[in-house]
């Protein structure tokens, strides 16, 4: 049986591949990025009883839920822009999509899917957060920090770049547990 920081490190690595991936083939990053999610989740429920404190899993958990609706958000904003362009493919014309509201629909999801990671990740900075007080390591302190820059400057196109050094200090935090 793996312990917590075995878990930590090897979700935290797939965190990293999983970007890479994001970068490469989007839906593999997904998968990759949604199992190192449940990795780390692993790894916070045996340190929450380990530590005896519940809101270091709870605040976990609650990133992944929110995590999860704002990717179907997402998801169902793309499904609807591409239902409403038609099965023939791409309308001819820009004003056909934007005439169709398909394109604000898009990016109706888009802006709330933002939203709501924004949200998620600032749990994950609480349980880090909560983890760097409990287990004295400074580095814990970093990781919800970056990771809430990346996705608030994702619009910037820096957001997968500052997400991956994000991961980088995620890996080495887990090292020193």
């Amino acid at each position: 049986m793996l312990n917590p920081k075995s878990i930590g490190i090897i979700g935290s690595i797939a965190t990293f591949v999983g970007l890479l991936f994001l970068l490469i083939i989007p839906l593999i990053g997904l998968v990759i990025l949604f199992a190192a999610r449940i990795g780390l989740l692993i790894a916070f429920k045996d340190l929450s009883k380990t530590l005896n404190d519940t809101k270091i899993f709870k605040y976990k958990f609650k990133s992944i839920v929110l995590g999860v609706v704002a990717l179907m958000i997402f998801m169902l904003s793309l499904y609807t822009t591409s239902y409403l362009v038609g099965p023939e493919g791409m309308p001819e014309s820009i004003e056909d999509i934007l005439s169709g509201g398909a394109m604000n629909i898009l990016l109706l999801g888009s802006i709330i899917a933002w939203i709501i990671i924004i949200v998620s990740v600032i749990y994950v900075k609480k349980a880090y957060d909560l983890l760097a007080s409990l287990l004295n390591i400074r580095y814990f302190r970093w990781i919800g920090l970056v990771y809430l820059i990346g996705v608030v400057s994702i619009v910037t196109g820096l957001g997968i770049l500052i997400a991956l050094i994000g991961a980088l200090v995620e890996l080495l935090s887990w090292i020193h547990v």
